[in-house]
């Protein structure tokens, strides 16, 4: 006998498939923090968007997303502070912080 979820139990797989379903027919935001670095990665050639999303699902540890991303944490300590540069990441604020994850599982 097959085991039924209830939507409480799925609700964020939900979510992701609506706001993927939303992306896929081109209602994706072309500013912002995500945009402006998949730009950057793309004309540069930088990993920024990967980056960031490793050391977000990391929870801020660099040794864990250098391990992700099979680089030396430095690297990730390194790129963190580039994007902050290139773009207006706010990485302290919590509600910014689940804002980027949102736009990357949707990506």
């Amino acid at each position: 006998m097959a085991s039924t979820r209830t939507c409480e139990e799925s609700w964020g797989e939900i979510l992701l498939h609506r706001l993927r379903t939303a992306a896929r027919a081109g209602r994706t935001p072309t500013r912002g923090p995500i945009a402006d670095l998949a730009r950057h990665d793309e004309r540069h050639r930088t990993p920024y968007v990967p980056t960031l999303r490793a050391w977000l699902e990391a929870q801020g540890d660099p040794r864990a997303a250098a391990r992700a991303l099979e680089v030396h944490p430095n690297t990730v300590r390194y790129r963190m502070r580039r994007m902050c540069e290139l773009t207006r990441l706010d990485l302290d604020d919590a509600g910014q912080r689940l804002a980027l994850l949102i736009a990357l599982a949707v990506r």
